[in-house]
């Protein structure tokens, strides 16, 4: 518990990343997911499909959502707050990545959507301006 509260005031980001100066050329698209996995999976889904392909969750997380009685899915999608990078990357790019520590959760695909166990993954956040 202290761990996590520790992780909300004072998030560790992995600065390794922000340095390396050769993923200029691989990001298309980034966010942070302080606003919780789901939200920042729907907007880069925009315009494109995304085909999440494993719960790109730590060990602690899952055990926490175990413990709380809530379903890991549900924690992972929806929490927030915890200011980790989302990349959208070239395949080419994905090997770096996996060298740098990022964690290859999903793929893009033509269409639009998020989707998840082969169903649409439905956003359960909000919004404070929306049109």
């Amino acid at each position: 518990m202290a761990r996590g509260v520790e992780a909300l005031r004072r998030p560790e980001l992995p600065l390794e990343v922000y340095g390396d100066a050769s993923l200029t050329n691989c990001l298309d698209a980034s966010m942070d997911s302080s606003d919780g996995l789901g939200r920042v999976l729907h907007v880069m889904g925009r315009d494109a499909r995304i085909v999440v392909t494993s719960l790109p969750a730590p060990r602690d997380v899952v055990e926490a959502a175990e413990e709380l009685g809530v379903p890991v899915e549900e924690a992972v999608f929806n929490g927030g707050e915890e200011y980790l990078p989302v990349f959208a990357v070239r395949r080419d790019c994905v090997s770096h990545l996996r060298g740098l520590g990022m964690v290859e959760f999903a793929e893009v695909e033509e269409g639009s959507g998020v989707y998840y166990g082969g169903e649409p993954l439905k956003y359960r956040g909000w919004e404070y301006f929306t049109s």
